[in-house]
């Protein structure tokens, strides 16, 4: 079954299917339960094969729904049992939903929880936006970006503002209004490789 249930090409897993039937079909009982609660054609979406080019086709276990339901449960429902429906259809309807929807934007804007690594590199990114900023209005703005060589008009070298001394090479493509790093030896773009001047 494990082999019929992973198979990612579909004439594979039908022939082994058909191996399985003839495998088993003197057990005739078992046979018939798998039949019903597998074989059959609108249940068959339970192979791999089957979930090619859905949004949930590499989902292989009900994880997602456990946690989901346990969410519910414990903040949604606050751990107590539900007895009347139109409660529950307010909760859901007005609590859980749009907090899931929420979940699901954030998720695909990248926008939770972060590690060490990138909170640093958005604090650095915040100071460098921030100092870019000061030196703009103070008029100061014209030499935040030194080009290397003066035949290319496409590669700076920019001074550290957080660290004396050091100084990052950035190289940059024209674009429609900004022009875009495409590459830098900073932490920042090594991080997240975009970035507008």
């Amino acid at each position: 079954m494990r082999a019929i249930m992973y198979e990612k090409r579909t004439t594979r897993a039908r022939a082994a299917i058909e191996r399985f039937r003839e495998d088993y079909r003197h057990l005739p009982k078992i046979m018939k339960y798998f039949e019903n609660q597998y074989f059959r054609e609108e249940k068959i979406n339970w192979m791999l094969c089957e979930r090619q080019g859905t949004y949930y086709g590499q989902i292989n276990t009900n994880n997602y729904v456990e946690a989901w339901h346990k969410a519910l449960k414990v903040k949604f429902f606050q751990q107590k049992r539900q007895k009347r429906v139109d409660r529950v259809i307010h909760i859901l309807s007005q609590l859980a939903v749009p907090c899931f929807e929420k979940k699901s934007v954030d998720t695909e804007l990248g926008i939770g929880r972060v590690s060490k690594k990138e909170k640093k590199v958005w604090i650095a990114h915040d100071k460098a936006s921030r100092y870019i900023l000061r030196k703009i209005r103070s008029g100061d703005g014209t030499n935040l970006f030194s080009p290397i060589n003066t035949s290319d008009t496409s590669t700076f070298e920019v001074a550290s503002f957080t660290h004396p001394g050091r100084a990052y090479t950035i190289t940059t493509e024209p674009a429609d209004p900004l022009p875009v790093i495409t590459t830098c030896d900073c932490l920042f773009f090594s991080a997240k490789k975009e970035l507008v001047v």
